[in-house]
């Protein structure tokens, strides 16, 4: 369990030196006297992959020459509904919002568009209200491939025979939120369909790794070595998925193990051959694409504002291509995640979310 404790430290680092410090000029709109703020209210910035969305967007403004205001919901939805209260409040130019209830938050959304604020959103996207635009992932997709490469990497370890007993465990994030919903569904889908004779067993981590933990002893217990692989929502829970097996006297090694994001704990079991593929998914370019669609908002730019059936193309940029789709709220810009680490890109790409966070840890220390 200490692997994990470590990591939580991390991770409060980095929010409270590496970010918060970094935003503590700006904590009032009226500081900007002719020039703009926008307003990034995040689901938990404690999350290493919200506190990297929040440098994106961070340097996305520095060069665009506004004002930034961090904010931190603590994942809970009253405060964010009172932080967009204060976002209308302060009259700032632009609200990008990761929504803790996708339907709860909608009377805010709501409200910045009675107030006349554009609102953008990213990573979990509000189902209600109006916005110019959202940044997100086919989170469906994102499961899908990773039920994909397990099932090449179970035929490959059986020789195409692939137990018709075996248990595959799928330790879902929380059910109440649409993003564990679609991964949950991707996977189940892809899996059902083409290994029919599996059992799948389903339990909720929760997104965090003492959940994880527990339902993964849980379902060890229970099925014990029918057990060949493992499906986790996210790489956030990973080390507790990894603590399971070890107290339960059974080897990540010796199954086939998949994730999402690239955490560093997916690096670190990588490279320790625990963990066989995490779909990497770009992480700061949700915060840079949302400071500048507000930015072409608020300046009169509209024609570079994206349009449901177009697909954006950026050279070198890791959220390239992107299709643009229909969503409940707004165009919503989905960021290609078809890369697998390390089959496609080594562990050392700064585009995973474990190595930007340690280029911003170096940015902390030096600062």
């Amino acid at each position: 369990m200490k692997r994990w404790n470590r990591f939580g430290l991390l991770v409060a680092i980095l929010a409270i030196v590496g970010i918060a410090g970094a935003f503590a000029s700006g904590q009032d709109a009226d500081e900007s006297d002719d020039g703009l703020t926008f307003m990034m209210i995040s689901r938990n910035i404690a999350d290493p992959f919200h506190a990297v969305i929040a440098k994106g967007a961070e340097q996305a403004c520095e060069e665009l020459g506004v004002e930034f205001l961090l904010k931190d919901s603590n994942v809970d939805q009253t405060t964010q509904l009172n932080l967009i209260d204060s976002a209308i409040t302060m009259g700032v130019d632009g609200v990008a919002i990761n929504a803790v209830d996708q339907k709860g938050v909608i009377p805010g959304i709501e409200a910045l568009n009675d107030a006349g604020i554009p609102v953008v959103g990213f990573d979990c996207i509000a189902e209600g209200g109006e916005m110019i635009g959202a940044i997100g992932v086919d989170n469906y997709k994102v499961a899908w491939d990773g039920a994909v490469i397990m099932g090449e990497l179970l035929e490959e370890k059986y020789n195409g025979n692939i137990p018709e007993d075996g248990v595959v465990l799928n330790i879902q994030g929380m059910m109440a939120i649409l993003i564990a919903q679609e991964r949950s569904n991707g996977f189940t889908d892809y899996i059902e369909e083409m290994y029919p004779s599996l059992t799948i067993a389903s339990a909720q981590g929760n997104f965090n790794p003492t959940d994880a933990n527990t339902v993964t002893s849980d379902l060890l217990t229970r099925y014990g070595d029918r057990v060949i692989a493992i499906s986790l929502c996210t790489g956030c829970m990973a080390d507790g998925v990894a603590a399971a097996f070890d107290s339960s006297g059974y080897s990540l090694k010796d199954v086939i193990f998949v994730d999402n994001g690239a955490f560093p704990i997916d690096i670190q079991l990588i490279n320790e051959g625990k963990l066989d593929s995490t779909v990497v998914i770009p992480c700061s370019a949700q915060g840079e694409l949302s400071m500048k669609l507000l930015y072409w908002s608020v300046t009169g730019q509209t024609d570079k504002l994206p349009v449901p059936g177009q697909i954006l193309v950026e050279e070198g940029a890791a959220w390239s291509p992107a299709p643009v789709v229909a969503g409940l709220v707004g165009p919503v810009i989905q960021e290609n995640c078809s890369m697998l680490c390390p089959q496609d890109i080594p562990t050392t790409h700064p585009s995973l979310l474990a190595n930007e966070l340690v280029a911003l840890e170096e940015e902390a220390k030096n600062n």
